[in-house]
């Protein structure tokens, strides 16, 4: 894989995936700009809902508290209760339509960015594999090649969507949960929000542990690779010589 590597672009990160998306996602930045502004009021627009219900039993219902909503004046609001819950029951399914559009965008967006790049990095990838020396291929087990043009870009393709929808969605939510949180209650935000550094230590360090375990299994799918085409192409003399019960052992 280090072959491989060595012929994408240098650029000023030791990180090979901040490589890629430097070098494969300038092309496609339009795609992920569509993904990421989306995104980011989709999910601000996923926290208005909640907000809007505790403003309607904070002012409607229990009475205790003003009927005050953020970027409206108070001149503009209604002032009779009946008028204040279909308000807010207006600005709910306001709400719910929007973020289902932006989700829509961002769908687009980022499935868009990442098959693009997926697509491009598998062209290169066997590109670069036609154009090794001999030497490469005598080291390298087919299989294991055809893991890295199959399994790995496909999961790359899986980061990019997946991976990176989640950690924007967390993030954002993370932060405006504890915006409005500390807007709110500021006591109960900070003992609420205590546990998250914790959460991000321990998350960190799991992913780095795991790293290696990685390669590991990427060499034994590799090899299972390798196993299977073999025994697939020879499936004639399995029969023959009526060795599928220690063919099937090799494979375990």
């Amino acid at each position: 894989m280090d072959d491989i590597d060595s012929t994408i672009p240098s650029l000023n990160s030791s990180n090979p995936m901040l490589r890629l998306l430097f070098f494969y996602g300038a092309s496609n930045i339009r795609n992920f700009l569509v993904g990421f502004i989306a995104n980011l009021f989709a999910r601000i627009s996923d926290l208005v809902p909640p907000f809007l219900l505790g403003v309607a039993i904070d002012s409607i219902i229990l009475r205790d508290k003003p009927f005050l909503i953020p970027f409206f004046s108070e001149s503009s609001l209604p002032q009779h209760s009946i008028s204040q819950f279909w308000f807010v029951v207006f600005l709910i399914i306001f709400s719910f339509i929007l973020s289902a559009i932006l989700h829509w965008f961002r769908n687009w967006g980022w499935n868009s960015f990442s098959q693009n790049i997926q697509h491009q990095i598998r062209i290169d990838t066997y590109a670069s594999l036609q154009n090794l020396n001999m030497s490469f291929f005598d080291r390298k087990h087919k299989g294991e090649l055809m893991s890295i043009l199959s399994n790995d870009v496909n999961r790359l393709e899986i980061f990019l969507n997946d991976g990176f929808n989640s950690v924007f969605r967390l993030a954002v939510m993370a932060i405006g949960i504890a915006t409005l949180l500390f807007y709110m209650n500021p006591p109960l935000a900070a003992i609420s929000l205590f546990t998250i550094p914790i959460i991000a230590f321990f998350t960190y360090n799991f992913t780095k542990s795991i790293q290696p375990k990685y390669a590991e299994v990427r060499d034994s799918v590799g090899k299972l690779h390798s196993r299977l085409k073999q025994n697939l192409n020879a499936i004639q003399l399995i029969k023959l010589y009526n060795t599928e019960f220690y063919e099937s052992s090799r494979v375990e």
